[in-house]
């Protein structure tokens, strides 16, 4: 949970960067395109890690379900 958080922090700060800049060269559309971008490139690495445990045995369905709750 804690670096749920903290992610959401960078990506914001991010954003906020990438968007308030115009010395930057990037056009606000193409800010929120490269944002995008890493959140579907973030999600691309999470499911192609998890399929290649899978092929491995390791299903992370239980590692998280064995954490205690907060």
């Amino acid at each position: 949970m804690i670096v749920a958080v903290l992610s959401i922090a960078v990506m914001l700060g991010l954003a906020y960067i990438v968007l308030s800049y115009p010395q930057l060269g990037i056009v606000p559309w193409q800010g929120f395109a490269f944002m995008g971008a890493l959140v579907v490139l973030g999600l691309l690495i999470y499911f192609i890690a998890r399929a290649v445990r899978l092929t491995q045995g390791v299903n992370l369905d239980l590692i998280y379900r064995e954490l205690p709750p907060e």
